[in-house]
């Protein structure tokens, strides 16, 4: 799930790392990218409805790279498992 997580993620991303003509970068912050607050509560819902997750909205906030939210939703999956 982890790579699938990652792999979401810079799909999902990807237009917003054109826009601001960057590579994708799993370590590029959201801010980088211009996510605002409504877009990284977006995000979370479709990561949550893509794998069948109960994430919290704030998600996006403190964990604000894709790999640092990957790892967060990894980690947490596992605690709840």
């Amino acid at each position: 799930m982890d790579q699938l997580i990652t792999d979401w993620l810079t799909e999902y991303l990807s237009p917003y790392f054109k826009a601001n003509d960057l590579a994708v970068d799993i370590n590029t912050s959201f801010d980088t990218l211009g996510l605002d607050s409504v877009t990284r509560v977006e995000m979370i819902g479709a990561l949550e409805e893509a794998f069948g997750l109960d994430l919290d909205p704030v998600l996006g906030f403190e964990y604000p790279t894709i790999k640092s939210l990957k790892q967060q939703i990894i980690a947490q999956e596992v605690t709840h498992a």
